[in-house]
């Protein structure tokens, strides 16, 4: 359902010049041309969110939380929108998080991608599919800049199928189930086997390397236009240190799909100042809505974001726009 609403919030941002072309910015536009417009953005998130002809195939991934603020660009455009828990990702769907952000997808096999703060990673190949209940995943990541962390259960081992590749610039992991940490820094690439077994291939300058690692806590260093460093292993320190930068913090704004907690950033009867706030929250990459509300002969809109995790999340988000002076916390 969330995913449906993203949709719907995707397609009345599209609307937003039509409803601007139909009055002066001092103009309240009338409440049944709103309703209008909502209607046929509604529409078009009908279409955008109906079922794949094959119902049994499984999306490939799924947002599950989003520590704000995190973007998407979808293959179909060129232009970014604010992710929100229930958001389905696919081939060529290329997610973003921001500063102090994390993101956690979950892939059709169960298993979990978090990613880091200021990270980009690009979902060059992301397809899954469904026989006999057993689910085949086959997906082709790729790690532009941040850190992220691969998971995989037990449970997903014994009912799933993977062909998972991560390349992190010159380093391609391969994982067929295992838990890795990796990074791509400025000066160096960086993968962390943490449980499981993974293959490692690595071209620089025409010379190409392969190993496997296949001791926990063993990592790889490859240094930029240099040779890699010999694999070593990490200290328990370290793996905890890394794990903080993909790991969601309870104490920043979370949102999750089971979230009941709400920011209301403007409540207001002029459009005009909704959309306002719309377009900025939106670019900043928080996946505000705008919700109108009727009133005894007038009617206003709140621009709002849903989902938060908690009270303190909300709180939290709330601090970080202290221009938005009449905002408040809702249950």
């Amino acid at each position: 359902m969330s995913a449906f609403f993203n949709h719907l919030n995707e397609s009345i941002f599209r609307f937003r010049l039509i409803i601007r072309k139909t009055k002066r910015e001092d103009v309240m536009v009338p409440f049944k041309f709103t309703v209008l417009v909502t209607t046929l953005a509604l529409s078009i998130a009908l279409d955008a969110h109906a079922a794949p002809a094959d119902k049994a195939a499984p999306a490939a991934a799924t947002v599950e939380g989003v520590q704000l603020p995190a973007w998407v660009e979808r293959a179909s455009s060129s232009s970014r929108q604010p992710l929100s828990p229930g958001a389905v990702l696919g081939s060529q769907d290329n997610v973003f998080t921001g500063p102090n952000a994390r993101l956690l997808l979950r892939l059709a096999d169960g298993s979990t991608v978090k990613l880091g703060e200021k990270a980009q990673l690009n979902l060059n190949r992301a397809e899954a599919s469904r026989e006999n209940n057993e689910i085949t995943l086959r997906a082709a990541l790729n790690l532009v800049v941040g850190a992220f962390r691969f998971t995989t259960d037990t449970l997903s081992k014994l009912r799933s199928k993977r062909e998972v590749d991560i390349k992190i610039s010159t380093v391609t992991a391969g994982i067929r189930g295992t838990d890795v940490w990796g990074a791509q820094r400025p000066d160096r690439e960086i993968v962390c086997l943490l449980e499981g077994k993974i293959s490692i291939d690595r071209e620089l300058n025409d010379a190409k390397e392969s190993l496997t690692l296949d001791q926990p806590l063993q990592f790889y260093i490859a240094l930029k236009d240099k040779p890699a460093n010999p694999v070593g292993s990490v200290s328990p320190d370290q793996i905890r240190l890394w794990s903080l930068e993909t790991e969601i913090a309870a104490d920043q704004p979370v949102l999750r799909v089971d979230g009941n907690y709400k920011v209301v950033f403007v409540a207001s009867e002029q459009i005009a100042d909704a959309f306002q706030a719309y377009d900025e929250l939106r670019t900043a990459g928080y996946p505000v809505s705008i919700q109108p509300v009727p009133g005894k002969g007038k009617h206003s809109y709140q621009v709002r974001v849903v989902g938060l995790e908690s009270e303190a999340a909300a709180n939290a988000l709330l601090a970080r726009f202290p221009t938005y002076d009449k905002a408040r916390v809702l249950p």
